[in-house]
């Protein structure tokens, strides 16, 4: 057996680099987050079994409405189911549409009071730290948060005003607008 060979050095070892920062991955990582929080908020409705049986009855009520005009005729009892599908039609969208408008105005409440709540928490670091801000800027950034919850409060109330007019059934649009306020964004 040959033995092993003790001039030849060992192989010298790769250098070292400096890890690199990889923008683009971060970029990428950030934009498929951003992506996700979007479609997870586009699709939280969807996630409630209530909407989803809404959006049964309104598909169902569209069919049954347009089928006459198909040229499709059920006879017998199909024609009484046919007679029900404008309610249906009227039920279905006064509850979709109320249960998206309270869940989006949820969520933007809920944005308000979180971007609110971190302009406040900044300004009063800031003030404590003595870094030029005094009780009247503190004041003034109460007032404006106030104000701006205010406008935003009066904004939403309007638009439910202007929409109730549109929707053809109080109680769906009620049942709608509490099912909607209460779902829950999993982001």
């Amino acid at each position: 057996m040959p033995e092993h060979d003790q001039s030849t050095p060992p192989p010298s070892p790769q250098p070292q680099r400096a890890p690199s920062v990889d923008r683009d991955g971060v970029v990428e990582r950030a934009a498929k987050t951003a992506g996700r929080g979007v479609w997870r908020l586009l699709t939280a409705p969807l996630r409630s079994k209530l909407f989803m049986l809404g959006l049964l009855v309104t598909g169902l009520g569209a069919a049954l409405v347009a089928a006459p005009a198909l040229g499709k005729h059920f006879g017998g009892s199909g024609d009484a189911l046919v007679s029900w599908a404008p309610w249906m039609l009227r039920v279905g969208v006064s509850f979709l549409a109320a249960f998206v408008f309270a869940f989006l105005v949820r969520r933007v409440i809920t944005l308000a009071l979180l971007v609110g709540g971190v302009a406040l928490a900044g300004v009063f670091i800031i003030h404590k730290l003595g870094l030029g801000l005094d009780s009247s800027h503190v004041e003034a950034v109460k007032d404006t948060i106030a104000s701006t919850t205010q406008e935003v409060q009066a904004y939403a109330d309007s638009t439910w005003a202007n929409m109730k007019q549109y929707l053809p059934s109080g109680g769906a649009a009620g049942a709608g607008l509490w099912r909607g306020a209460r779902q829950k964004f999993e982001a």
